[in-house]
Parts: C-alpha cells; sequence; structure tokens
C-alpha cells in the first residue's frame, strides 16, 4: 500500500474528522497526484475507489462527504466477502454485519485463529473492531433445518401466505377471558378468515349473569 493510499484511508477511517482536515486531505491528494501526472485510471487502483470519484479527486471537485461513503462501501463489502468465503463455512459462519460505526459482528460455531486474524486485519483498515460472539449452530445448518421444515410444509399441504392447511382457513379469534385479549387460532371450513369472538362473548355474558 503506497503512502497516498494510507493516507487516503487514514482520512476516510477516521470518525468524527473535522471538514477543514478531511479537505486538507483531499487538496494535498490533488496536488501530488497532478504533479506527478497520474491518470484517473492509476488513482481509481491506487486508492481503492471508483473511476468517477478519482476523476472528481484529480478535478478538485471531489467532497468530503465522499470520504465516509467510501468507509461506507467498504465496510459493506467486507461483510459480503465474509459471506462468500468459503472458510467462513468451515470456521461455522451464522452472520456477520456492521454492529455499529466502529464494530463488525462475527458470530461463528469455532472460528480458528488464521480465520480471525484475516478479518480483523481488514476490519482494523477500516477503523473496525471485530466481536467473536459464539454460535449455537452455524447458517449451513440452519439451512438444513429450514430445508427440513419445508419439506414438512410440503407434506402436510401447508400454504402459509395463504394461512391455509389442507385446504381449511386459518383465522384468529380474540378471547375476552381473564379480562385480556388472546389470539388463539381457530379453523373454518367455508373460507370465512374474519375474526369473530360472538361466541366468546356469549358465553362470557351467560357466565357472568346474575353477579353484583
Amino acid at each position: 500500500m503506497t503512502l497516498r493510499a494510507r493516507l487516503f484511508i487514514s482520512a476516510a477511517t477516521t470518525l468524527q474528522a473535522s471538514e477543514d482536515s478531511l479537505v486538507a486531505t483531499l487538496d494535498l491528494l490533488r496536488v501530488e497526484l497532478t504533479e506527478q501526472g497520474v491518470s484517473a485510471n492509476d488513482v481509481a487502483l491506487e486508492l481503492g475507489v471508483s473511476l468517477d470519484f478519482a476523476t472528481r479527486l484529480l478535478e478538485g471537485t471531489a467532497v468530503p462527504e465522499e470520504l465516509a461513503a467510501w468507509r461506507a462501501t467498504e465496510v459493506t463489502r467486507l461483510v459480503q466477502d465474509i459471506y462468500q468465503d468459503l472458510d467462513s463455512y468451515r470456521n461455522g459462519l451464522l452472520c456477520c454485519r456492521a454492529q455499529d460505526p466502529v464494530t463488525l459482528m462475527i458470530s461463528a460455531t469455532h472460528p480458528c485463529d488464521e480465520y480471525r486474524r484475516k478479518y480483523e486485519t481488514r476490519a482494523e483498515a477500516l477503523g473496525l473492531t471485530v466481536s467473536w460472539p459464539e454460535a449455537a449452530f452455524s447458517l449451513l445448518e440452519m439451512k438444513e433445518h429450514l430445508a427440513e421444515l419445508d419439506r414438512q410444509a410440503a407434506a402436510t399441504h401447508v400454504d402459509p401466505l395463504a394461512g391455509r392447511i389442507d385446504d381449511t382457513d386459518l383465522g384468529l379469534t380474540p378471547s375476552g377471558r381473564s379480562g385480556g385479549c388472546v389470539s388463539r387460532p381457530v379453523a373454518r371450513g367455508s373460507g370465512q378468515g374474519d375474526w369473530s369472538d360472538h361466541d366468546e362473548q356469549q358465553e362470557a355474558s351467560h357466565s357472568g349473569a346474575g353477579r353484583p
């Protein structure tokens, strides 16, 4: 990594950096790159930015907000790389996400030291620390479990979107007992999907009749 790239990344990953500081960094990079006659393509490759941003950096029209946008893009790319890395599944990956602006969470069942170092190094370059909560099961194990649930649903003719099991509509009825509203499923064979508590209310009124 060149000194210019280090300077750019340092500015882009410094949280709460002043606007004047970011403007000065962009201007310093522009002057140095222009003096050396570096092309926009070379700038894009050296700094790891888009060709559009590299062009505007050389023109002097790049703005400080784009540094923060670059960091967000790189964090997103890092998360995508973790999910696409076969080593992640060898180490029992369950999930990965940016927990807050300075923390990357990678949850896995048995991450080895080499795997930890690989992504801690990349995260550190973006101003992130990595937390490693232990997972009880991996994403692959969860997928196998979901596949089994799908097979069971198909075997019992479940249509979750329509709320039907074996051509019987499913509805919910509120219960007036215990002074609250408790929703519980009821089956209706004639396609009625409305809420009905007529029988419940009638039963409650009969049981309470004659009481002071």
